[in-house]
């Protein structure tokens, strides 16, 4: 069954409670970031929330509860935009505690046996390093390449969503300055920007509506891709600290930019 379509005063209290999260999630807050991502998914049930919510419990250093939202989202939303940063969370998550997921659901577990023991290495004479007897300049593989161009795609998606929503608050603020520019004692034209006279009231507040929904679900797709791409691009850098500095996305119906947090 199709859900209702949320309310105008919704959308805003949904919104406004997804930029506090990001806020507090920005300060370190993560316990009331995800109080405040679930406040905005009561209202507006929309399942990427879910999977921030479980990046929210990751960060702070819950991995069970940041599983039961990953899986959560993957039930909700299986093929979406942020789906493959997900699968590969819950992927990482349970083989830290060595458990194993089944081919083609990576939210149903199984144990992880036990890895044989390696051979003894024999003891050989060290002659050198590599050709030439110096050091290998072979490149480093990149592991994480996979989910840093999983993570560009998301972030693109997201893009795409906010400028569907600065779209729809154009038109909507458009209209609302035509008919606010009429002049009184003329005639009433038929349409405005093509919109006919009957439907003025009801076509501005559906474009307000979808404005702040692209918003949202654009600002939440953007921050999981920019996440994506630090974390593959953290798994193939040998040489960063263990602290890292995290590019954090501040995304409104108004306004957009990055704040960077962290430790350098």
């Amino acid at each position: 069954m199709a859900q209702p379509r949320p309310t105008q005063v919704q959308i805003q209290a949904a919104g406004d409670l997804v930029k506090k999260a990001i806020a507090r999630s920005q300060a370190g807050d993560h316990t009331l970031a995800i109080e405040l991502y679930q406040q905005a998914f009561t209202i507006i049930p929309q399942p990427i929330l879910l999977s921030n919510i479980g990046a929210e419990y990751q960060l702070a250093q819950k991995p069970g509860d940041a599983l039961t939202y990953f899986c959560k989202y993957l039930a909700a939303e299986p093929g979406g935009a942020n789906s493959q940063f997900v699968i590969g969370q819950v992927k990482s998550l349970q083989a830290q505690q060595n458990v194993e997921t089944e081919e083609g659901d990576v939210c149903k577990a199984k144990p992880k046996p036990a890895a044989p023991l390696p051979p003894p290495i024999p003891e050989v004479p060290l002659t050198g390093f590599g050709p030439a007897n110096g050091p290998s300049t072979e490149p480093a593989s990149h592991p994480g390449r996979a989910l840093e161009i999983a993570g560009v795609a998301v972030a693109v998606v997201g893009g795409v969503s906010i400028a569907l929503g600065v779209h729809y608050a154009l038109n909507g603020r458009n209209l609302s300055r035509d008919i606010d520019a009429h002049v009184a004692g003329d005639p009433w034209p038929t349409t405005i920007d093509g919109v006919p006279i009957k439907d003025w009231q009801s076509q501005g507040d559906a474009w307000n509506r979808d404005a702040y929904i692209f918003s949202i679900v654009g600002g939440a797709a953007v921050i999981a891709g920019v996440t994506m791409f630090v974390i593959g691009h953290g798994e193939s850098d040998s040489s960063a600290s263990t602290e890292h500095a995290r590019l954090v996305p501040i995304v409104t119906p108004h306004q957009s930019g990055f704040a960077v947090v962290g430790r350098f």
